[in-house]
């Protein structure tokens, strides 16, 4: 039902209630005056005859408006009533002083239903009654010319006081019903989206503004999250245009105004305003661009706490008046409410996608692990297995080969477990590393050195600095190049070039492992640092486990630095990571280890005994 419709509902109800009571009020006096033995007995006659006579006139008028709807009823009740009041005060004239206060209250009721036409029309009979009472009266029973004269100001200003009341009433009840109206209108939807655009809708049809938004505060700036699109013809770039401008917090443009101070900012003529010089250059002139004149924005509250904004723009001389700004002040706080709900939801419903997900890679990781684990230990066992039931007839150098593989399969075997313990211990928050300085053609050597079976069937070759010293801890630094000699290996041909490197560059080292694979797919690039996720395939290699990399990255971050990959499908990848350097005296100068063919570049290749313990 509509404002106006539950406004004529609730007047016809409240004077079908005021009938009634009139009506007993005086019955009760018609059945009252013949016992009142100090007014003569003619005159209790006629005052009764007179109140029966109204109940009648009442009834009649009742009966016919209900027939007829377009019968004056609302004229002719009150009517009636001052003709009773007027035949009461000439009947018995010293009861003009109260029916004066009956009179008010027959001009304030009706004022409150009618409205101001009806109280002021009714006035005017009740003047003349009142005069014409007085001056029929006797001179004992007349009121005095100053309750006259009074008399005659306060009944038109009562009217007029009444119908101000109802007016703001009228508007405030036209305030509620459309609040109540733009509340209904908004759908919580599951998405958080689709919430936020309908709430756009509603506060564009409650105070009828011709563009709104919802920006929501992040750290100390907003970001735009409603409408997705402005204007139906509006470009790409000119969206992007609004997005750019004044979205940080502060008291230099209307939006950061109002979280600072939690209250809503009108900004009438956004072409001008001496408030805002930089925001109008800005939003200003491009909202004027676009032929809109007022902007208004107004906080959405959560508790003290305000979350963000919500912005209106109108065309025209119209603007924005008080109503509307009460409208979607009240509207911007019970929205508030449905929006941090949408978050909730939007986080709990991403959050439960998550778990899924990693429940998921869970399993597929367990099984893989299972497998990881099984094959280089059925292949130890199967090479033991062999040895030790054809030991006789084996000769010494196919047991020694037999041997040296099932060692390489355990060597194996305790990397994947050994990465598994250090997946545990990235995933604890006790995780601490002990960070020293380390000479990286040391620590490039060592791990050379440590996987010459894996690297046997490679060319490994390193360029790096001998007096390049870091800081970090020695089992993180080493399991990280581990992590990425060992993935060189796997992703690139037989035979084929691994390049480290060193370097320092803006006060730390980069160490880069370049491989001559088959690349990485660029929107795989970032993705392949995440735990379980396996790439494609590449080149037919077979894929890990899929926590090497993510225990890599973590180890780098918590020394301080970062690891990053540079690819391009077809021509290999580069692994890079920055460690923080280490001043040079930091740690004893030592001969390399490694053979050199000048001062920077050094061949780090597998000896020939260790070839030939390889796989």
């Amino acid at each position: 039902m509509r404002p106006r419709e539950l406004q004529g509902e609730t007047n016809r109800g409240m004077l079908d209630i005021a009938h009634r009571l009139r009506r007993v009020a005086v019955l009760a006096l018609a059945l009252a005056v013949p016992f009142v033995t100090a007014v003569p007995l003619n005159v209790r006659v006629g005052l009764s005859a007179t109140a029966i006579g109204y109940v009648c006139a009442s009834e009649l008028i009742t009966r016919a408006a209900r027939r007829w709807p377009a019968f004056p009823a609302g004229w002719l009740q009150p009517l009636l009533g001052i003709v009773v009041l007027f035949v009461a005060t000439v009947t018995v004239p010293s009861v003009q002083t109260a029916a004066l206060l009956l009179y008010a209250l027959v001009i304030t009721f009706h004022s409150c239903l009618g409205g101001l036409a009806l109280g002021l029309g009714l006035a005017a009979p009740v003047l003349l009654a009142t005069g014409v009472a007085a001056v029929l009266s006797p001179n004992d029973d007349r009121p005095g010319a100053l309750t006259l004269m009074m008399f005659a100001v306060v009944v038109p200003a009562l009217a007029l006081a009444v119908e101000g009341l109802m007016r703001e009433r009228r508007r405030s009840g036209a305030r509620l019903a459309r609040l109540h109206d733009a509340l209904g209108a908004v759908a919580i939807e599951p998405d958080l989206h689709s919430t936020l655009e309908s709430i756009v809708t509603a506060v564009r049809t409650a105070v009828g503004a011709e563009q709104a938004g919802v920006l929501l505060r992040e750290g100390d700036h907003l970001a735009i999250v409603a409408p997705r699109q402005m204007e139906p013809d509006w470009s790409a770039a000119e969206v992007a245009r609004f997005t750019g401008l004044e979205l940080a917090l502060g008291d230099a443009g209307p939006m950061g105004r109002t979280i600072l101070r939690n209250a809503p900012t009108v900004v009438p003529d956004v072409r001008h305003d001496d408030r805002f010089p930089e925001w109008v250059r800005g939003w200003g002139d491009a909202l004027a661009g676009y032929g809109y004149t007022t902007f208004a924005t107004v906080p959405l509250r959560v508790g003290d706490e305000v979350i963000g904004v919500i912005n209106s723009v109108y065309r025209g001389r119209r603007g924005l008046d008080a109503d509307d700004l009460a409208v979607l002040d009240a509207f911007a706080e019970r929205a508030s409410t449905v929006i941090v709900r949408a978050q909730a939801f939007e986080r709990e419903r991403a959050a439960a996608e998550r778990l899924t997900q990693l429940d998921e890679a869970k399993r597929e990781f367990l099984a893989l692990v299972a497998h990881e684990l099984r094959t280089p230990l059925t292949a130890a066992k199967g090479f033991v297995d062999t040895v030790i039931l054809h030991w006789d007839r084996l000769p010494e150098e196919r047991r020694r080969e037999l041997l040296r593989r099932a060692s390489g399969n355990t060597d194996e075997l305790a990397r994947l477990i050994s990465q598994l313990l250090d997946f545990v211990r990235t995933d604890s928050s006790e995780l601490k590393l002990a960070p020293k300085p380390l000479r990286v053609l040391d620590a490039a050597t060592d791990v050379v050195r440590a996987l010459a079976p894996v690297l046997s069937s490679h060319r490994v070759e390193a360029e790096v600095d001998d007096h390049l010293v870091v800081k970090a801890d020695p089992d993180a630094l080493n399991h990280v190049l581990v992590n990425l000699l060992t993935n060189a290996v796997r992703y690139s041909p037989v035979g084929s070039c691994v390049l480290v490197t060193a370097t320092a560059r803006d006060g730390v080292a980069v160490i880069s492992v370049r491989d001559e694979g088959a690349g990485i797919a660029a929107e795989e690039q970032e993705r392949i640092f995440e735990r379980f996720y396996q790439g494609s395939d590449q080149g037919g290699a077979r894929r890990g486990t899929g926590i090497g990399l993510s225990i890599a990255r973590r180890f780098v971050e918590l020394s301080g630095g970062r690891l990053w990959v540079d690819s391009e499908p077809g021509r290999g990848s580069t692994f890079s990571l920055s460690v923080p350097l280490a001043s040079v005296g930091a740690v004893e100068a030592a001969g390399s280890p490694i053979a050199r063919d000048d001062g920077s570049d050094v061949a780090l290749l597998a000896t020939d005994e260790e070839r030939g313990g390889a796989a």
